[in-house]
């Protein structure tokens, strides 16, 4: 099958992906109370462990924005109120909030990412190009479904080979929100990603093997600046006849929403394989703007770090919708 086609696959993948979740959301009941709404994600995707030496771990699956605590007690010389996090909770007209929690794994946002990247390699003249869609949707006030899909389009075989890399499913369950005191809140958030290959480890594509992944994660907020800082750390295993995989990776995310329905993140990724004693140390920023609460677009800039790093640069391009 050849690129087009395969692409053409993709769109498809893609629309029917985003009228179900649509209907989903139209049809899902509203909760009229929730315990504490700290909504902070997109990408998710800690470090994905290297296939041929090129990249895995690069292209790890992206995060959201600000808490929202429900009224409290007021505090001296701090608004009270709820903290808005998403796009339903945000003021009127804070686009950017909306499109920093389309950023945030933690976040209580739903949405769906439409990705292109491209990765220069460590290896000469050898690139990458990723296509994904990368979705989320909230099942439970504190249950979420992080999910992605992968085609990749490679030579490092010395080819030009493509095909589809990887699905990843991963629930993420909010354990507990609480205020630390003055303007910060933290949500802590507990969760499994399954990663499933479509074993086309031979034309250089994926990583050869299926995976499992727990993860932990903290969200900390900031009511008045809307800054959040998400700590992450996920250990990723092999499950399957290929390639062992035996990688801990620590991910640290900040998100930034601006006037006019602008946001910035920054994502470092900390990977350790043990495997093979490396540190395949890679990071992006990523820069978007929401027209309105639902759509946006977003820039990324990629780059690694180190001897180790499974590749020296990439940029993307993203199309955002929220629910």
């Amino acid at each position: 099958m050849n690129v087009r086609a395969h692409t053409s696959r993709l769109v498809s993948l893609a629309l029917s992906a985003t009228s179900v979740f649509m209907a989903s959301c139209t049809s899902r009941s509203v909760v009229p109370e929730e315990p504490l709404d700290l909504r902070v994600d997109d990408g998710w995707a800690l470090a994905t462990p290297d296939t041929s030496r090129a990249v895995m771990g690069s292209v790890a699956v992206r995060g959201d924005a600000s808490p929202r605590w429900t009224p409290q007690e007021p505090q001296e010389g701090v608004e009270d109120g709820p903290l808005p996090v998403d796009e339903g909770d945000a003021p009127e007209g804070d686009a950017g909030a909306a499109g920093a929690a389309g950023s945030n794994p933690l976040s209580s946002v739903s949405k769906i990412d439409f990705i292109w990247q491209h990765l220069d390699l460590t290896t000469s003249g050898d690139t990458l190009e990723d296509y994904s869609l990368k979705g989320a949707t909230m099942l439970l006030p504190r249950l979420k479904l992080l999910y992605e899909v992968h085609y990749w389009d490679t030579n490092v075989t010395g080819d030009d080979e493509n095909d589809w890399s990887s699905v990843n499913i991963k629930p993420v369950f909010f354990v507990n929100d609480r205020e630390l005191g003055g303007v910060w809140g933290m949500r802590t958030a507990v969760g499994l990603e399954y990663i499933v290959d479509f074993d086309n480890g031979d034309k250089g594509i994926g990583a050869g093997t299926d995976q499992i992944a727990p993860f932990i994660g903290f969200a900390f907020s900031n009511r008045e600046s809307k800054t959040v800082l998400i700590p992450l750390v996920q250990h990723f295993e092999d499950i399957g006849s290929g390639p062992e995989v035996s990688t801990t990776a620590l991910r640290v995310i900040a998100l930034q929403p601006f006037p006019d329905g602008y946001w910035a993140k920054a994502d470092i990724k900390l990977p350790y394989d043990w495997e093979n004693e490396e540190w395949p140390v890679n990071g992006e920023l990523e820069v978007g703007k929401m027209f309105n609460a639902t759509v946006g677009l977003f820039l990324q800039g990629l780059g690694g770090v180190g001897s180790d790093r499974p590749f020296d640069w990439g940029t993307g391009i993203g199309l955002r919708v929220n629910f």
